[in-house]
This record gives structure tokens, C-alpha cells and sequence, in this order.
């Protein structure tokens, strides 16, 4: 007997037609009907029966089966209410399974983490089949929130993933590599073709292991201004930091004269005419600290007051 018939592709698509479920563009559902994918997250994952993991995007449970075999005890949280029945009705004996109905980045559903937190010890970790429109949102939430994970494994589109793992200076390498990389240690584990979901997508999919730090090894004085003087960098990638920087100053209408602009990159060693994808997630985090002091208190105001969430 196939003790995960979920992952098996014959069986799941007779099983949607069985219970006439019909699959949402929307929620960009592709069901992960491959061995070697499952077994490369549950490696990255190194799940051990203490653990307490949050499964974002069932779907109908391929993944969860495998996840409740390792012994840990799992909570999947699943948007689509069309869903719910069957998680509900598949994993009725287990008793290591709960479903939890709604969007991970709402509030009621984060409360409803934070309760299992409460109530579970063991490590934390998250894992997750993400759509590549809201990858980048429910990595923020994962890595920013106040939700603490000790693992994080992502299945998410290839160029994603190339996105997240890139060193300095390739072309990869972007704002959201130095996000993911200030926050966490992040490493590729696996990249698997089409055929390996259920509807197959167009592109191909990578595993990211991502192991956020205990200590942030680098801090920056507000972490919200960072983000976004190292996103405004990278809109434009191709220019030279100079005007990158020039550009920061205007849209929050500070002026100095291009003397002292330059300084302030000399001072981090920064050629005024190198290209932001040179710079390390480093170099951005002191130059922006060096940005930060210079800025206007109205300015730095409305960062801290973001900060607490006022």
C-alpha cells in the first residue's frame, strides 16, 4: 500500500475529479507530485519529532503526508475554503495534524500561530510551496514578523531562488538577495522541472533552505529605511551609486552638495561610480547607516513610527 497516495500523479488527479475540485488560477495551485522533491525539503527541513511546523499552502496535502511520517506535529495553513473538506477529511486519525483556515499574513491567523507557539516547545519551523506572486510577501512576513522560525524551507520558482542565494556582483544579485541574506543564512538545496507539480507550471522550481540568524550579524540603524534606500538602488540597477544616492536625497528633498555626497561613499570605501550590484549587503547596511544620520528627524520619525506599526 502507497502510504503517501497524494503524491502519486494518477491518484491525484483522479482524487480532484472525484471530489469535483476545481483549481484557482488565483491561488496559483500546483501540487507537488514528486518522491525526490519531498524528500529534498523534509532533508533541508531535518525534522524531528519535537518540532512544531507551520505548512503554508497545503492544497490537498501531498507534502502534509509526508510531514506527519517524520512524527513532527504539523499545522497547515490553507487559504482556499474549497480545500478544507478534504485536509479535514484525510487526515481525520491523525492526531499530529491541525488545519488552520485562512491567509498566513492576516492577523487571525498569527494569533492563531502565536497560540501554537504558546502551546508547543520543540523548534519552529516553516515550510512552504509559494506561487511566485506572493513569495516575496510571505517572505517578509517569515523574516520580519514577530513570528520566529528556526527553519525555513521554500519551494519557489527557479529565478526566485537564483534571485535569493546570489553572490555580489552576479546578475542575480538584487535587493531581494540582500533582504533575505541580512536576515538569514539561505542555501539552494534542489531545482526540479515542471513535471514535478500537478498542474505542471511554466517554469522550474528550486528548494531554499533558509535559516534565519539568532543574531543579526550586521545591524542597520532602521531596518525599513534600508530596504528601501537598497530597493530604490536596484529599480535602476544599471546606474552608478552616485546617482542612486543623489536620487535618495531628492525624493525625501534633502540637499548637499555632490562634494559631500561623494564623501560619504569614500568614506565606506565606494567608488562614487561603482554600480549598486557590486556593493555587499555590508557596504549597503554601513552607507545606509551614514544615510540615516544625515536625514531629517521628520524623516527618521516616520521610519521609527512604521517600525512600531503605529
Amino acid at each position: 500500500m502507497n502510504d503517501y497516495p497524494l503524491s502519486n500523479k494518477h491518484f491525484l488527479i483522479n482524487y480532484l475529479k472525484q471530489h469535483n475540485i476545481r483549481l484557482r488560477k488565483r491561488y496559483g495551485q500546483n501540487f507537488a507530485v514528486d518522491k525526490k522533491l519531498f524528500e529534498t525539503i523534509l532533508a533541508a527541513a531535518d525534522i524531528s519529532p519535537d518540532d512544531t511546523i507551520i505548512e503554508i499552502g497545503p492544497g490537498i496535502g501531498s507534502l502534509t503526508e509526508w510531514l506527519v511520517s517524520s512524527g513532527a506535529t504539523v499545522f497547515a495553513v490553507e487559504i482556499d475554503s474549497a480545500l478544507h473538506p478534504l485536509l479535514e477529511h484525510h487526515f481525520a486519525n491523525c492526531s499530529r495534524f491541525m488545519l488552520i483556515k485562512g491567509d498566513i499574513l492576516h492577523s487571525a491567523t498569527l494569533n492563531t500561530i502565536e497560540n501554537v507557539f504558546k502551546n508547543h516547545s520543540g523548534k519552529r519551523k516553516a515550510i512552504a510551496n509559494l506561487p511566485y506572486y506572493i513569495t516575496s510577501p510571505i517572505l517578509i512576513h517569515l523574516l520580519q514578523g514577530t513570528l520566529k522560525y528556526n527553519r525555513i524551507v521554500v519551494t519557489m520558482q527557479k529565478e526566485v531562488a537564483d534571485r535569493i542565494t546570489a553572490k555580489t556582483g552576479t546578475k542575480q544579485y538584487s535587493a531581494l538577495t540582500i533582504f533575505t541574506q541580512y536576515y538569514a543564512r539561505c542555501t539552494l538545496c534542489g531545482t526540479f522541472p515542471p513535471s514535478s507539480f500537478f498542474p505542471s507550471p511554466q517554469v522550474s522550481s528550486s528548494v531554499v533552505l533558509i535559516e534565519p540568524y539568532d543574531v543579526l550579524p550586521m545591524i542597520s540603524k532602521n531596518a525599513d529605511f534600508f530596504h528601501s534606500f537598497v530597493k530604490l538602488c536596484f529599480t535602476q540597477r544599471r546606474k552608478m551609486i552616485k546617482n542612486s544616492v543623489s536620487a535618495l536625497l531628492s525624493k525625501w528633498k534633502l540637499s548637499i552638495d555632490l562634494q559631500k555626497r561623494d564623501a560619504i561613499l569614500l568614506q565606506h570605501d565606494i567608488s562614487p561610480d561603482v554600480r549598486p550590484e557590486c556593493l555587499s549587503s555590508e557596504t549597503f547596511i554601513n552607507l545606509a547607516n551614514s544615510l540615516w544620520e544625515i536625514m531629517p528627524q521628520t524623516i527618521q520619525h516616520s521610519f521609527l513610527r512604521n517600525e512600531k506599526g503605529e
